[in-house]
């Protein structure tokens, strides 16, 4: 099992911030405005804006997993770096990941997924919770699955 992790709020801005000077970005204003374009682009709802830069490099309130992503992106780091440092980093390095949990079938579906857009993601997780409650994973599977080291 993974260890459990608290997540320092300051920490996340801080290092939100000197990653956006480390990019070259001057100012929160200037990363709002490539974010914005970003947004557009890949046709995320909402603005990016300075006040949500600010707002983001205090720590109130962390990014969403979405525009997290995105931000680590355009800043060349990690979402993991943004959200733990490098104590996190080198935790991570030393443990197990969890895509070596999954068969390559597996793993190649959920980096499908990643790349979906918000809408269409929706609409599979909601098939996909409807299927497995009509359809749930008997006990004795799950057993099987762990048994064969393909589960947690």
């Amino acid at each position: 099992m993974f260890p459990r992790m608290t997540i320092d709020a300051l920490g996340v801005g801080q290092r939100i911030a000197q990653a956006r000077r480390d990019a070259g970005y001057k100012s929160q204003e200037e990363l709002a405005e490539a974010m914005g374009r970003l947004f557009r682009e890949k046709g995320v709802k909402g603005k990016a804006t300075r006040q949500m830069i600010g707002n983001w490099e205090k720590g109130q309130p962390i990014p969403p997993w979405d525009k997290l992503e995105m931000l680590a992106d355009m800043l060349a780091v990690t979402e993991e770096w943004v959200m733990f440092g490098e104590r996190r980093a080198e935790q991570l390095a030393s443990e197990k990941p969890v895509m070596e949990y999954l068969d390559p079938e597996e793993f190649a579906l959920i980096q499908e997924f990643r790349h979906i857009e918000r809408p269409w993601r929706e609409s599979l997780l909601g098939v996909a919770k409807s299927f497995h409650k009509d359809h749930p994973i008997a006990p004795a599977q799950v057993q099987e699955i762990r048994r064969r080291g393909r589960g947690p």
